[in-house]
């Protein structure tokens, strides 16, 4: 079977690669921290049984990615190609383009309409795994997923995910098997990586949480302002879409049916049958991490609170994230 890494470019999926890279200066830090838990130490025989020895480590870009991410991807090219490990970067930009450039195109947001996880299938999943199928044809492959020993419930909402869009794909879990946790992955890359690792992730991501924001409004004010056009742009679409709908009559048209076998309908191409982002009860918004006010808050409320305190009036019945959080589970 054909062991490739799942490379998001973030602190598990780095820390895989530089322990793959570095296995006996790795072991020697992992022992170390194990010793002062109390644990036996692994033998170079269980590190590689547990962490293979990758074929190759394979990165989607979602043309979105943060500025760190991008440097350390070239990083992660030269110490790939000193090592001789192939380090192939894909992407569906031939198929659907960037992804915020998609997703504004459009007038949408992720999470709009149901579509949780969409993001994660369509612009890493579907690139890997069409590569793994022109690279290997129908041969096995076992992808090496990273999340954390400490990450029990990511994993099970990983794995969850996995089983809705994608059953048939072998996945395992070296940093879970290897009881290396966040931490421990933390002080691998502070040991041995050229570069401060931080979370990969979408800019506009709607599980980025209250200091994500912070970062990229203090760091990034021009990757903030996409941040906002891009929900505009949904503000815009929503409205304009829906009174297409009421100006035609309000047609419907069949899609699908319940599990109880109850017929659905919906609006035609182009039409909503609601103002969804800006509707009384319950409007959209592109961020999912719960507001200061309970609910959520667009990217511009967002950003009066973060650099004036300004807290905006919670919407009656907004919907919001709780306990949810993303953390990485795109890869």
């Amino acid at each position: 079977m054909h062991q490739i890494l799942a490379y998001g470019l973030g602190v598990d999926s780095t820390a895989m690669l530089c322990i793959h890279l570095y296995r006996d200066d790795s072991l020697e830090i992992i022992n170390n921290i194990r010793a002062g838990r109390n644990q036996p130490a692994w033998s170079r025989e269980e590190l590689d049984e547990m962490l293979p020895h990758f074929e190759a480590a394979v990165f989607s870009d979602t043309g979105a990615e943060l500025p760190h991410t991008y440097d350390n991807l070239e990083i992660s090219r030269k110490l790939c190609e000193d090592a001789g490990l192939p380090l192939i970067v894909v992407n569906a930009f031939d198929s659907r383009g960037p992804i915020d450039s998609w997703h504004k195109d459009r007038g949408v947001v992720p999470f709009f309409n149901g579509g949780k996880h969409t993001c994660s299938k369509i612009w890493k999943q579907q690139p890997m795994h069409s590569w793994a199928e022109s690279t290997f044809g129908d041969e096995p492959v076992m992808w090496s997923v990273g999340i954390a020993a400490d990450e029990g419930a990511r994993l099970a909402k990983y794995t969850g995910v996995k089983q809705k869009f994608d059953a048939a794909t072998n996945s395992r879990y070296p940093m879970t098997d290897l009881g290396i946790t966040r931490e421990d992955e933390q002080a691998i890359l502070d040991e041995l990586w050229p570069m401060k690792v931080r979370l990969s992730a979408c800019y506009f991501c709607p599980y980025n949480t209250e200091d994500d924001m912070r970062e990229l409004i203090d760091l990034y004010p021009e990757i903030w302002a996409k941040t906002e056009d891009l929900e505009q742009a949904f503000f815009d679409s929503s409205t304009a879409r829906y009174e297409a709908w009421k100006d035609a009559g309000k047609p419907l048209i069949e899609f699908g049916k319940t599990k109880s076998g109850e017929q659905k309908y919906r609006a035609p191409a182009g039409m909503w049958q609601d103002d969804y982002a800006n509707r009384r009860i319950e409007p959209q918004r592109l961020m999912q991490r719960t507001s200061p006010n309970g609910g959520l808050m667009s990217a511009k409320e967002w950003k009066e609170y973060i650099q004036n305190g300004t807290v905006a009036t919670r919407v009656k019945g907004q919907s919001k994230l709780s306990k949810f959080a993303c953390n990485g589970v795109c890869f």
